[in-house]
């Protein structure tokens, strides 16, 4: 990959950015990338503040998974001279499970601190019952090393987020990686927001919502081919900006 693209790694829910290992060591040492490491942040202005702070000034490649999805969009509406394209993977523009998360905001913290159940859960969810015990326990240590003031703060954003307005406004490239059996945002949601989007390709994926931690392989050379397009795009004059990477219209959904 041409050293004029700056690939931006936006964390998931646990905002810590150390699952991004498989990815990491999938794309290899040739693609460099900067990882955004989550603090203390209360909204979801303070998450994009967060990020604004490390981003390029220009050329740079969002890599979003889940919870941080928004972030990039709104990063994208934001500061659009800055960012050149995105990869977005098992994300949303409007919040899953919006009464649940709405309900912890009034949960006491003690609520959501390490429990037995949290490996399990995780298994469950995030990986539909496989991956590797590896990943699992890495996962399970990386959750459990959060404290259960910022669970409850995150999950408290995450019951407020709506970023569909913003949709129409963001013009450039964007592949999203969907995960085919995710079980925590639905093919609906990954729909309203892939429809929404002007310049959007979805890659299908067969795997669990942490697609970018158990397919690894399959995402880097999805989001390898992508970003080769962009650059190849950058260098040919008159390049229709309506075509996806693919060379098919932006609207088509391809499957693997």
């Amino acid at each position: 990959m041409s050293n004029s693209l700056q690939l931006v790694l936006l964390p998931g829910f646990d905002g810590t950015g150390e699952l991004f290992w498989p990815l990491r060591a999938a794309l290899g040492e040739d693609v460099a990338s900067a990882t955004v490491r989550y603090d203390a942040e209360r909204s979801l202005d303070e998450y994009i503040d967060s990020v604004a702070r490390i981003l390029p000034h220009e050329n740079a490649v969002l890599v979003a998974e889940s919870f941080s999805g928004p972030v990039a969009l709104s990063l994208f509406a934001r500061y659009p001279a800055r960012i050149k394209c995105a990869v977005l993977c098992a994300t949303f523009a409007v919040s899953p499970f919006r009464t649940l998360t709405h309900a912890a905001r009034y949960m006491p913290t003690f609520l959501f601190t390490p429990t037995r159940m949290q490996k399990p859960l995780l298994r469950g969810f995030c990986l539909n019952g496989e991956g590797d015990d590896a990943l699992v326990d890495r996962a399970a240590s990386v959750v459990r090393s959060l404290s259960a003031a910022t669970i409850r703060n995150r999950l408290r954003v995450l019951s407020g987020i709506d970023v569909t307005a913003l949709l129409p406004r963001i013009t450039a490239p964007v592949l999203y990686l969907q995960a085919t059996r995710d079980r925590i945002v639905s093919d609906r949601l990954s729909r309203q927001l892939t429809q929404a989007l002007p310049r959007a390709t979805v890659q299908q994926i067969d795997g669990p919502h942490l697609l970018l931690q158990s397919r690894p392989a399959e995402c880097a050379t999805a989001i390898k081919r992508f970003l080769a397009h962009q650059e190849v795009k950058a260098q040919t004059p008159h390049s229709d900006p309506e075509q996806s990477y693919a060379g098919t219209p932006a609207s088509i959904r391809e499957e693997t």
